[in-house]
């Protein structure tokens, strides 16, 4: 056996390692975008964001924006705050482009359309020092 077999077997078992290293990422990092989207979907179906997104959508959108109390003006903010968190999430690539796509192909995404168009009010009155609520709530008007 010559030194240019042992170097030749060499860089191949050290190609088969790097092989097997990249496939272990691959599959840790679908697995660690999978959990985004597995962890997406139960922040997004929390009881007190369901009712939220209950209340716009029943009530609220049927009401003048004047007319809203503390408590309908909490429901929009809740409902607005988690669809930017999924709106950031998505942007940054935290949910893989895919499966932002299949999730705002499915019924989320008519329901961030749907609550988006009934909080225009809200969105338009909502102030912060520096920012009005389409400006604070950014990435819930890109999903939009």
């Amino acid at each position: 056996m010559t030194w240019s077999t042992v170097a030749d077997f060499a860089t191949a078992l050290t190609l088969l390692a790097t092989a097997g290293v990249l496939i272990g990422l691959v599959n840790t990092l679908r697995d660690q975008r999978r959990q985004a989207l597995l962890y997406l979907h139960g922040y997004l179906a929390r009881d007190e964001l369901s009712a939220a997104r209950e209340a716009v959508r029943c009530r609220l959108s049927t009401i003048p924006y004047a007319a809203w109390t503390d408590d309908d003006k909490l429901h929009a903010s809740r409902v607005c705050a988690s669809y930017d968190q999924a709106g950031f999430l998505m942007e940054t690539k935290v949910i893989a482009p895919a499966q932002a796509e299949l999730l705002l192909r499915s019924s989320w995404g008519e329901s961030v359309c749907d609550q988006y168009e009934a909080l225009e009010g809200f969105l338009d009155a909502r102030q912060t020092p520096s920012k009005t609520g389409r400006a604070f709530f950014v990435h819930f008007g890109r999903l939009y």
